[in-house]
């Protein structure tokens, strides 16, 4: 492997870095902030609806700029067989999760985020 390589994999390697920490930074700030607000605005469906279209807001430009390729055209046929139910999935389990952390009066750390992260898996 030459010099180059190495760097480009290094360069690549730091970057999935970032990306996870990142995420899992803004994932405990999120949910933080959501068992607070839940606790003075009792509407899970409506956070939820928020956190998943800043998502669509914010997910565009993100992308854009970490040099992501953009699939090329996707049929109505795929969209309905598989991103619908995925989305739905993904809405229910996020609901359930709010739900959860709502409810359940103990550590930010332990509350419903297990469904969410089933949800991820599959």
């Amino acid at each position: 492997m030459s010099d180059e390589e190495k760097r480009q994999q290094f360069k690549f390697i730091c970057k999935v870095v970032f990306l996870c920490v990142i995420w899992y930074s803004v994932s405990s700030a999120a949910n933080i902030v959501g068992k607070t607000l839940l606790n003075d605005f009792p509407y899970p469906m409506t956070v939820t609806m928020v956190q998943l279209l800043s998502v669509c807001i914010y997910l565009p430009p993100i992308l854009r700029i970490w040099n992501v390729p953009m699939p090329e055209h996707i049929s109505w046929n795929y969209y309905a067989h598989m991103i619908f139910p995925l989305a739905l999935g993904k809405f229910i389990t996020s609901v359930s999760a709010h739900i959860s952390i709502w409810k359940v009066p103990v550590s930010y750390a332990h509350t419903g985020w297990c469904v969410h992260n089933i949800h991820c898996i599959h």
